[in-house]
């Protein structure tokens, strides 16, 4: 079983990682924030795209949230047998 995940945690991790993301670095060149913009950066400093926060390709942050979510002992498969 995964340990719980920390919010706050990760939501630091994900701003501490944000300079150093490639797609994100040609973004910032860009408005944000204005009314037709997909992208905009929130008052807790995350980025956001299309209503959910932006997470960086530069660090293991998305395997630490995909193994949360499936490192559960109530999510996942049973076996092959008894599906």
């Amino acid at each position: 079983m995964a340990p719980p995940l920390d919010i706050e945690s990760l939501h630091d991790d994900i701003r501490q990682s944000l300079p150093h993301d490639p797609l994100l670095s040609l973004l910032l060149t860009s408005p944000m924030n204005d009314q037709e913009s997909e992208w905009f950066v929130s008052e807790d400093s995350l980025v956001h795209y299309l209503g959910r926060i932006f997470m960086p390709e530069t660090s293991n942050l998305r395997l630490r949230v995909l193994k949360y979510k499936h490192n559960y002992i109530l999510v996942g498969h049973f076996g092959q047998e008894k599906t």
